[in-house]
């Protein structure tokens, strides 16, 4: 690890260079066509940012809060406008459903649930695999963060392959450790209160297409990408994996570990009776209209009202930093169309937008694209939220509503080719504590990219009959 931080340290310094480059050529040269100096300065701004986030040169909160500074003292953009994404719904709601997920988790509600769905599967590799696949999907729409859910899979898996026999980078444990991650992590793409990435990307949808957006529309927008996906994963997984799984493990396993949580305490119920009530909720948001903002917050409130969190937890419960980061790049649709940037994406964009002459083309080229960054922005939702502001301009011309390009990206960007590239990835391959290398689950990367984009394209007559193509 120490031979990596000369190298760290130089890509850092790297970066810091050609991104205060950047900046200092667009604040000099000539306006871009449909542009001022004002919008070449504000772009310059975001193209420096986003190298500073490909080279990790600050916490992404911390380029985040520089770049808002700099529209201010650079781009001499009003204080109100700069800092006008934390007023965004999606902001507030996943501060709020982090503290309630954080609550439920420390009654050991959601460990229950979990030994509880695997005891009921077939004691061997594919059922143990769909097992997690199981709990994986039931968790997805409940807890907001997809690096928690991640590490939970991964825990999960880890217990699993240690009970069943399978060693250090065996097949049987690289198998149940991918079930966990496309289970708990991949599917959160299917449900609005999925994850982060999620609600990253209704922050950067256009108001009126958002307000057609309602949890169960998302979800059956998305039913036809989350059933292939997962069967095409499933399948794949056993092909690669179960010949060499072989494994002696009884059923009273997981009994045991189901029936070692004793009666529900008291704390659970109230626990399982805010998520349950919290979900249905943010379902019929539109039949109640209540925001699902507001449902999070009051769930969190009433949390630390009945003692499940203590104030003290009110610093460690919630991602500031990411409340911090979001509040910044939820901005960025808002500050292409009002400063310019959006025109000028119009035009330069039209070698891309002249690939995307098709529902098809519309796919391959935003899943492509998305694959293509990943490789040079390792935060999915840095990632999501440039594409979604590059993207915009050319969704009315393509026909393609900018809900699917979106989604496309939620879809395809979770790939892990490289170990740098999925910061939920890498939290959750750590808990396997060094029983299992990076290097053995590139093949299921391939894998799920290609199931994801597959699964992309099987949804595109779906997507047609909702209008969306």
């Amino acid at each position: 690890m120490t031979g990596d931080r000369p190298v760290q340290h130089h890509r850092k310094l790297a970066a810091a260079v050609i991104g205060a480059a950047v900046l200092a050529a667009f604040c000099l040269l000539p306006p871009l066509p449909a542009m001022d100096a004002q919008g070449m300065r504000i772009l310059g701004t975001v193209l420096c940012a986003i190298v500073f986030w490909a080279g990790g040169v600050f916490p992404d909160w911390v380029t985040a809060m520089g770049l808002a500074i700099l529209w201010i003292v650079l781009g001499k953009v009003p204080f109100a406008q700069a800092m006008a994404g934390y007023t965004s719904g999606s902001v507030w709601l996943v501060i709020w459903a982090c503290c309630l997920a954080e609550a439920v988790e420390r009654t050991g509600l959601f460990a229950r649930i979990s030994w509880g769905i695997i005891r009921l599967f077939k004691p061997d590799f594919k059922g143990i695999a769909l097992s997690l696949f199981a709990v994986g999907l039931l968790f997805a729409p409940l807890i907001p963060s997809a690096t928690a859910k991640a590490v939970l899979g991964a825990a999960l898996a880890a217990s699993l392959s240690d009970a069943m026999g399978y060693g250090k980078n065996s097949d049987g444990r690289c198998g149940l450790f991918i079930a966990s991650f496309v289970g708990f992590s991949v599917s959160t793409a299917a449900f609005a209160s999925g994850s982060v990435f999620t609600y990253t990307l209704q922050g950067m949808l256009p108001a009126e297409v958002l307000a057609d957006l309602s949890w169960l529309r998302w979800l059956a927008s998305s039913l036809p990408w989350l059933v292939a996906t997962l069967v095409l994963c499933y399948a794949g997984i056993c092909a690669l994996y179960a010949k060499n799984a072989q494994t002696d493990l009884d059923a009273s396993h997981a009994r045991a570990m189901a029936e070692s949580f004793g009666p529900m305490t008291r704390k659970e119920k109230l626990a399982g009776l805010l998520l349950t009530a919290c979900v249905l909720l943010w379902i019929f948001e539109r039949q109640t209209g209540i925001p699902a903002a507001a449902t999070a917050m009051a769930a969190a409130v009433l949390c630390f009202a009945a003692g499940l969190l203590q104030k003290e937890d009110l610093k460690n419960s919630v991602p500031w930093g990411l409340f911090l980061y979001l509040g910044v790049v939820l901005n960025l649709g808002n500050m292409f169309s009002s400063y310019g940037v959006n025109d000028m994406l119009k035009t330069e964009l039209q070698p891309l937008i002249a690939l995307m002459h098709s529902p098809v083309t519309v796919v391959l080229t935003v899943a492509l694209l998305t694959v293509a960054v990943r490789f040079l922005l390792v935060s999915q939702t840095v990632t999501v939220a440039i594409l979604m502001a590059v993207l915009l301009p050319a969704a009315q011309q393509t026909g393609a509503s900018p809900f699917v390009m979106g989604f496309v990206i939620l879809a395809v960007e979770q790939v892990w080719f490289a170990a740098y590239q999925n910061t939920v990835f890498g939290p959750a391959l750590a808990c396997l504590k060094g029983t299992l290398d990076h290097g053995r689950t590139v093949k299921a990367s391939v894998l799920y990219t290609v199931a994801a984009l597959l699964g992309c394209l099987v949804s595109i007559p779906w997507w047609r009959m909702f209008g969306y193509l």
